[in-house]
């Protein structure tokens, strides 16, 4: 699943996104209230992880201004807040479900598996380029029909790249979206994956399908 997390501490984020991208899920976060209504309305989730008290809007501005941009992605609570009155505003303002912190990995994981079935009992999600299919809910590669192995990160940086075919992904993004930290300076290590994932793929480093753009990062396209 594609999952997106709207939280401002790092430490609550590293533990959703381990716990999340351990079980197979693809993560991006935003860090205020504002970048997650723009994340949330301009690209494509299968749950949102909104925290009640950020910078810029409150979680329950944000899920409004979701819900009021036609989006009808499952949203889902962490907070502290303990009064069944804070409960009933967050379901009224368009939520799905409501977590109480402190919560554990499991208690998250099942409340996310619900929403899960639901989308696989419509279709699992697919992303293709080319003669590349990317399986998000079982995690697999294929290329021509045949399943390529690949890592827990090539597989999220390819993702990554597929979902975002058509547009020039840049190495900061791809730090942060793939690896989940902020870091502008040295990003050579997304060549390294990089090199590894067009080797399996049998893919060129001039082949269009995943491209290197000089000076900016990476960008998939269709051939």
């Amino acid at each position: 699943m594609n999952i997106l997390i709207i939280d401002n501490q790092p430490k609550n984020v590293n533990f959703l996104r381990l716990g999340l991208e351990d079980e197979g899920h693809f993560v991006h976060t935003a860090e205020d209230g504002q970048e997650g209504v723009l994340r949330a309305t301009t690209r494509n989730y299968d749950v949102i992880l909104l925290s009640w008290i950020l910078p810029s809007a409150s979680g329950m501005e944000v899920c409004q201004a979701i819900r009021v941009s036609d989006i009808h992605t499952p949203i889902i609570f962490l907070t502290a807040k303990d009064y069944l009155e804070d409960t009933i505003i967050g379901l009224e303002c368009g939520a799905n479900d409501y977590i109480k912190k402190p919560f554990t990995r499991g208690e998250l994981l099942s409340r996310i598996m619900v929403y899960e079935k639901k989308g696989q009992k419509k279709s699992e999600r697919e992303y293709s380029l080319s003669d590349i299919t990317i399986k998000m809910s079982s995690c697999k590669v294929l290329k021509a029909n045949r399943e390529v192995l690949l890592t827990r990160k090539e597989f999220l940086l390819l993702a990554y790249l597929v979902r975002n075919k058509g547009e020039v992904c840049s190495r900061v993004d791809i730090i942060r979206e793939v690896w989940g930290i902020d870091y502008e300076y040295d990003t050579s290590i997304i060549d390294v994956f990089m090199s590894s994932i067009r080797k399996k793929l049998r893919v060129t480093a001039d082949d269009k399908r995943l491209r290197t753009v000089r000076g900016i990062g990476f960008m998939a396209e269709e051939i």
